[in-house]
């Protein structure tokens, strides 16, 4: 049969041949079942009336223009694959579609009310536009939406299923250009409460309180300059909040961002209702993100992403960005005892014009020597760790001051620590504080205190307490970060107080 035909059906089709649907439309007006020795049902419209049933073949229809439900779809576990070179539009009639391929020549799919896919959506050409609907993703497997590329997404509303231990693609766009995909991730630990959320992305014109210069969150120690808001915030709701945890990622592509941001960009996360940049929050502490040049830091050609893993709740993210005004950016800078000799060892993020760094030593703390030179990195942004053996220690305690010295011969002095291999033992309690001096985060690695409340307390130079804090150790090697964006820039004197021991550290604060 060919030509344009329109037809109605009030009983079975059966095709034992070839159909040449042209640009014609079928309605079924009864009960119906397509069958037949083909495998692929050509059709161009197809339209169940109401109160009418249409039941598919449990192979494939092809179809090259609109579909519309009044009445009852039984999908029979077959495909529908959408094989328009215009416009197609999809009205479901909320009954669900088991496997949907989008393979659309032409501009996509418009989709007229919400639609839901049992098991596979396919989006192998063309964008899928929801408008204010959703297209439901209900299988809870990995392959629940497969092929997509900036070249067939949804612009719109995803609605999806999730279920633990599954890292989900979520292909949204904020519009129908390949530079308006903005995919991301999300990786379920997800035990309880939340069974499904809703995706979609924008971006916003930044005025008002929505403004980079209201940015108060930091990352790694440094000030979050920028966030990229008007190239993507991502949106994600939650049916109800989740027991458990999760990661995102958020792709590089169509960012702001290029290799030279490798390892200075992160997600940031604010309250869905929010209009004020100072809601960004790194939440770095409670979160975590990848080691630097590790995927989740790094641009990648375009092909990367940032990843952020620990959440607890669901709201709008979107990626921030900042940049080191450190020359060297430490990690920490550690010392054990080790047969008789102390073991010194530091780790840095990055390094600009490093040409060597300076431990000094000191018997008192006042009176410090050279006591090596290790060279630097130069130029690097990818984490280098450095060990030195100190075997002439002095008796009782010893001091250790690690500086940096740039090949300008500029030097930057970081934090001192101490120790004492006179009574070192599994049970000495050692607390090292890092980076000095700091920005807006002071981290502090704390061994053999585990069990036990630590108080501490910031005194100016004149010995006033400006400030308190109290933590309690959990493990016996234990690492916290303390936001400290309160305190003025200054010299302070940390006394750390617990029922073993009491340190006192000198800090600065920048």
């Amino acid at each position: 049969m060919q030509g344009s035909h329109n037809l109605t059906v009030n009983s079975n089709w059966t095709n034992n041949g070839t159909y040449d649907p042209g640009t014609g439309t079928v309605t079924f007006n009864g009960t119906s079942t397509i069958s037949g020795t083909t495998t692929s049902h050509e059709f161009y419209n197809i339209t169940i009336n109401a109160t009418k049933t249409m039941t598919a073949p449990s192979d494939n229809i092809n179809l090259y223009g609109n579909w519309l439900n009044n009445g009852i779809f039984n999908h029979n576990s077959g495909t529908i694959t959408l094989l328009g070179t215009s416009d197609q539009n999809i009205t479901s009639g909320n009954y669900p579609f088991y496997n949907l391929t989008v393979q659309n020549s032409s501009t996509g799919v418009n989709l007229l009310d919400n639609a839901t896919v049992a098991y596979a959506l396919s989006l192998v050409d063309g964008i899928f536009s929801t408008g204010s609907n959703y297209i439901i993703s209900q299988d809870l497997t990995i392959n629940a939406i497969t092929n997509f590329s900036d070249q067939s997404f949804v612009y719109g509303n995803i609605r999806k299923y999730i279920g633990n231990g599954v890292t989900y693609p979520l292909p949204i766009g904020k519009g129908t250009s390949s530079t308006d995909y903005l995919r991301a991730d999300l990786i379920s630990a997800i035990t309880g409460g939340t069974s499904y959320i809703d995706v979609s992305v924008d971006a916003i014109t930044e005025t008002s309180n929505n403004i980079d210069a209201n940015l108060t969150s930091t990352q790694n120690g440094e000030d979050l300059t920028e966030v990229l808001g008007e190239d993507a915030i991502w949106t994600i709701i939650p049916n109800v909040q989740p027991t458990g945890t999760y990661g995102i990622r958020l792709y590089v592509a169509n960012i702001g961002l290029d290799a030279g941001d490798d390892n200075f960009f992160c997600i940031v996360k604010r309250d869905g209702a929010s209009a004020d940049y100072s809601d960004w929050l790194s939440l770095d502490g409670s979160t975590t993100i990848p080691a630097n040049d590790a995927a989740g830091r790094i641009y990648d050609s375009g092909n990367g992403y940032a990843e952020r893993d620990g959440y607890t709740s669901f709201s709008q993210f979107s990626i921030a960005k900042w940049t080191s005004t450190l020359q060297v950016e430490l990690v920490s800078f550690k010392g054990i005892c080790k047969n008789n000799s102390a073991i010194l060892s530091w780790q840095t993020y990055s390094e600009i014009n490093n040409d060597y760094f300076i431990i000094e030593k000191s018997r008192d703390m006042v009176n410090f020597f050279e006591f090596t030179r290790v060279d630097g990195a130069g130029n690097s942004n990818v984490i280098n760790s450095y060990e030195v053996k100190d075997n002439e220690l002095f008796s009782g305690d010893n001091f250790y001051r690690l500086k940096q010295v740039d090949f300008d011969g500029t030097k930057e002095t970081f934090n001192t620590i101490v120790i004492n291999c006179d009574k070192s033992n599994d049970s000495e309690a050692i607390i090292n504080v890092y980076p000095n001096p700091f920005r807006s985060v002071l981290k502090l690695y704390i061994e053999n205190l585990n069990d036990h409340d630590v108080e501490l307390i910031f005194l100016d130079e004149t010995g006033r307490i400006v400030l308190k804090k109290s933590i309690f150790v959990t493990d016996k090697l234990y690492e916290t970060s303390i936001d400290l964006k309160e305190l003025k820039p200054a010299i302070y004197y940390l006394r750390l107080v617990s029922d073993l021991k009491v340190f006192n550290i000198k800090v600065t604060k920048q």
